[in-house]
């Protein structure tokens, strides 16, 4: 274990796979090392590495052998490379999937990911569907001379992490389109009722929601709207529904 340790440490520091009983091996491990060849065994510590970075770590304990031949040395080395490689093409493959399904400002779920929740939830009843959009972004936006990271993406932000924190466990939030200022929550097995309070808790939340100073004077709350799935209907209508309520929301604060 002493040696373990002790290569694992070392491996990481320089960068590269190293065995126990090597000839050039850090002489304050030397000890350790004739100890183990003392009782037939070797420790060999690989990198998973790949495009010149680790991406994980194998120790293998060769068991009553002072010291592997080289052919059997290499093909453990290439099966870990090819190892290492296929770590690294898995992270990649991760971090594309996340660019591709969650929105760069917010950290939400984007549209493609709300479009596969919604196919997800095709069978799902009762649905609950909230749509919100906030007022204050254009606003926002010419107080800072339309420098739109300045300006309106505080506020989305602002709203994104409220919306965060309002959602519970399984339920969705997710930012409408890459650059506008709706966003939806999808509700599994919230009916009408249950959507409704859900609807007036948001809208209260938005409401007294708490911005940064320097955009108290252009933030004007949100208008959320809400619907219930319909048996039988397609939840691409039921957030059609309750994007509707929302512009009808909006349009009757305005007109007050």
């Amino acid at each position: 274990e002493q040696m373990e340790f002790a290569l694992l440490n070392l491996s990481v520091v320089r960068g590269k796979s190293l065995i126990s009983n090597h000839p050039q091996l850090d002489p304050a491990l030397a000890g350790l090392g004739d100890q183990l060849a003392g009782h037939g065994s070797v420790v060999h510590v690989l990198l998973l590495r790949a495009h010149q970075e680790t991406h994980g770590i194998v120790v293998v304990h060769w068991i009553s052998s002072r010291r592997p031949g080289f052919e059997r040395r290499t093909g453990f080395v290439h099966y870990w490379d090819n190892a290492g490689l296929a770590v690294a093409t898995a992270e990649e493959r991760a971090a594309l999937e996340r660019t591709a399904f969650v929105d760069a400002l917010t950290g939400l779920p984007n549209q493609r990911a709300l479009d596969a929740a919604i196919e997800r939830h095709a069978g799902t009843q009762p649905l609950g569907v909230l749509v919100l959009d906030f007022d204050g972004m254009r606003a926002a936006n010419a107080a800072f001379e339309n420098d739109y990271a300045r300006g309106g993406d505080v506020l989305i932000v602002a709203v994104a992490d409220a919306l965060r924190e309002f959602a519970g466990e399984g339920e969705l939030a997710a930012r409408m389109h890459t650059r506008g200022d709706e966003f939806c929550l999808l509700l599994p097995g919230s009916d009408d009722e249950a959507t409704a309070r859900r609807g007036e808790r948001l809208q209260w939340l938005l409401t007294d929601l708490e911005v940064p100073g320097t955009h108290r004077h252009v933030y004007r709350g949100a208008s959320v709207g809400g619907a219930s799935r319909a048996p039988g209907e397609p939840v691409a209508e039921t957030l059609a529904r309750a994007s509707r309520a929302m512009h009808e929301h909006k349009r009757a604060t305005r007109s007050r």
